[in-house]
């Protein structure tokens, strides 16, 4: 669960996040409940209000977004999403 404290409002596997071919990441609400994210935009600082995804839902996720696995307690526990620059990735592998 990933989370210090089980809740159960939060599924077992509450969502997925996944990488397109085109190096989209996309996130996948599985759970009972919805999956909560937040755009971080730079005109909503620090973060833009919670939005609900629900079970089956698919949303392209970017940069400092941020996901939570609770939608009852959205701030208990939070994932920030960063992408690495695909030049940092060539260079890894040099």
């Amino acid at each position: 669960w990933n989370m210090v404290r089980q809740k159960l409002t939060v599924s077992r596997e509450q969502c997925k996040v996944a990488v397109a071919a085109d190096g989209a990441a996309l996130l996948l609400s599985t759970g009972r409940g919805p999956t909560m994210w937040r755009s971080r935009a730079a005109s909503e600082w620090p973060c833009g209000p919670w939005n609900a995804l629900y079970s089956g839902q698919v949303r392209v996720i970017e940069d400092g977004d941020q996901l939570s696995l609770d939608c009852n307690d959205p701030d208990d526990a939070v994932f920030t999403c960063h992408v690495q620059q695909q030049q940092q990735q060539q260079q890894q592998q040099q």
